[in-house]
């Protein structure tokens, strides 16, 4: 959609990392939408009093909260910036001070960021149904892990140990879950994983979760590292659909030297095996789009791939909608609210406030782009007027709704 912000900046809806942050930092109007529908999520976990008399109210937290994100600073540093912006404005002279955001996020308690997380992607997609977004016939998804490098002293419990990055060994592990389908690449939902936690049964319980909240699934992707008997196991047992590239075992490249010589046809039934369990899987062969670089690999590995799927026969040409999930991963990281609090409920907060601010953009890109088309030639210079009314009926149609009664 072309037309003028708020502040009156020029601006067109597009793609990709850098657009987001743009948009976010320089359009007031995109900004405002999007913080509107984070105030109703965020009034449900910060503990920030509505009396008439209080000197600080929910809208300082969610300000802060927006200026972290599209920052990309921490959550409990960012007061003196927060001043400093006010003032230009000619704003209230009073702002909050670090300690005030610190000691409400301190606060947070874990299980309920992610139940409100869960809320207000059901609103979402309920949003995006109704714009024609989502298939009938259910969504396609991709799971992956998401890595948050730690660099703490002392190492809790939390903390899993992974390959050497950014100065640390030490990193929070997230299970997430995304909607690959064009026009809704929200993400869905996310899980942490503790450092003795199993990730196959993190992810088979992220699964679960979506299914209980109504979410409708057609296809699951996972990356390789997915590729494990314990996974495949539990994905079985839930009887929905998924693909997996398969890691090159030794039953695997038997399988793909049997099809290079022509013995059997490209789709052959094989078992897994791995810590005491076992799951078979149907492997469909697809021609290698770069030949593999080990030096052990055979010529039939260096040609063909292999992928898992309980489908009798899938066209792997499906995978390649997975490729944008990691354009979805780099923007929740380059949205992501920092904070050095090792309170779990504090560090849930800041990595699901980058997923909401993710997901409202998403949502309010693709209600512009729906008024847009309704525009005719003569009504596509929005005027600043206009705008303002835009935005009044994004903010009632993005927003999670008002806080449950107490």
């Amino acid at each position: 959609m072309a037309g003028r912000s708020a502040g009156g900046r020029p601006y067109v809806l597009s793609g990709g990392v850098r657009t987001m942050e743009r948009e976010i930092k320089n359009n007031s109007g995109i900004r405002a939408a999007i913080t509107s529908g984070m105030v109703n999520a965020i009034a449900q976990l910060i503990g920030v009093s509505d009396r008439y008399n209080s000197m600080y109210g929910m809208g300082d937290f969610t300000d802060m909260v927006m200026r972290a994100a599209y920052r990309n600073a921490s959550i409990g540093g960012c007061a003196t910036s927060l001043v400093a912006a006010r003032a230009a404005v000619g704003g209230v002279s009073r702002t909050p001070s670090d300690e005030w955001f610190r000691v409400r996020l301190a606060a947070v308690d874990p299980d309920a960021v992610q139940a409100v997380f869960m809320a207000a992607v059901v609103d979402q997609l309920r949003t995006l149904k109704k714009l024609g977004k989502l298939p009938k016939d259910g969504l396609v998804i991709a799971i992956d892990a998401h890595l948050i490098c730690r660099y703490d002293r002392t190492r809790g419990a939390e903390l899993a140990r992974s390959r050497y990055k950014n100065g640390t060994m030490f990193f929070e592990r997230y299970i997430t879950v995304q909607c690959v389908n064009d026009g809704a690449r929200v993400h869905l939902g996310f899980i942490p994983v503790p450092a003795l936690e199993s990730v196959p049964a993190m992810a088979h319980k992220l699964i679960e979760w979506c299914m209980e909240h109504g979410i409708e699934i057609k296809l699951t992707m996972f990356d390789r590292e997915f590729f494990t008997a314990e996974n495949i196991r539990n994905l079985n047992r839930l009887g929905i659909n998924y693909i997996i590239p398969c890691r090159n075992t030794s039953t695997v490249v038997e399988g793909l030297n049997l099809f290079a010589e022509g013995k059997i046809g490209d789709t052959m039934r094989l078992t897994i095996r791995g810590n005491g369990v076992a799951a078979s899987y149907n492997m469909v062969v697809a021609p290698r789009r770069k030949p593999d670089r080990k030096k052990s690999a055979t010529a039939a590995e260096n040609k063909h791939v292999g992928f898992a799927t309980n489908m009798p026969w899938v066209d792997v040409i499906v995978y390649t909608g997975r490729w944008g999930v990691e354009s979805g991963y780099a923007n929740v990281e380059a949205m992501r609210a920092r904070t050095r609090s090792r309170k779990l409920g504090a560090r849930l907060f800041c990595f699901m406030c980058s997923l909401l601010v993710y997901n409202l953009w998403v949502v309010v890109k693709a209600l512009m782009l729906e008024m847009e088309a309704s525009l005719t030639r003569r009504q596509r210079t929005v005027t600043q007027l206009a705008f303002k009314e835009i935005l009044r009926v994004i903010i009632e149609d993005t927003g999670p709704g008002p806080p449950p009664a107490a």
